[in-house]
């Protein structure tokens, strides 16, 4: 299990990630769990979960990093995990390894995900990662800080400032460490 989320509207309901048996759901707090999104493409789950402010809705990002199986894309779901579809365009890479995904708490169509690595294709295999956001409900994606990303956090009471652990970076001078947005993830400073 890479991914456990509880819903903000219903503390009963438990939905879970898996390394490679997809997305699991529980109703009654985790006795059982039944499996939601055995109909998708692969079943690497990388990280997921509730947007607080909708309840109802919930985001997975798929790839699974401690094994290396890379997944596909965003998923998202519209009926608190009932049921799942990708939602992600071309601008979200095709293959890769999601580790972390918040959703902002005041607006449940703003996504950060911090992907590891990615291979892709339509670009030859190009190597890459870092922090990606959505601003439409996972549609199309920016990618304002580049590298291996391991974890990114929302501040809990301004969603203007994100902070991003970054393994390492892209570009000349750019270091691993914490980076920290003050503009709601358009760019990244080092602090740490």
């Amino acid at each position: 299990i890479n991914a456990i989320a509880v819903s903000p509207g219903d503390p009963q309901l438990i939905l879970i990630g898996t390394a490679t048996g997809g997305i699991w759901r529980s109703t009654n707090g985790g006795n059982s769990f039944s499996p939601v999104s055995d109909g998708h493409a692969d079943l690497a789950v990388g990280a997921i979960a509730f947007s607080q402010s909708s309840p109802t809705i919930a985001y997975a990002a798929m790839g699974d990093i401690d094994n290396g199986y890379f997944g596909t894309g965003v998923l998202k779901s519209t009926d608190s995990g009932a049921t799942w579809s990708r939602v992600n365009n071309a601008t979200f890479p095709d293959r890769g390894n999601s580790v972390s995904i918040k959703i902002d708490p005041s607006n449940p169509n703003k996504i950060y995900v911090a992907m590891y690595n990615f291979n892709n294709a339509a670009t030859g295999g190009t190597f890459g990662g870092g922090i990606y956001i959505s601003s439409d409900g996972g549609i199309s994606w920016t990618n304002p800080i580049s590298g291996g990303a391991s974890d990114i956090a929302i501040h809990p009471t301004n969603p203007q400032i994100i902070y991003a652990g970054m393994r390492f970076v892209f570009g000349a001078g750019n270091l691993p460490g914490l980076y920290r947005s003050t503009n709601g993830g358009s760019s990244f400073t080092r602090v740490y």
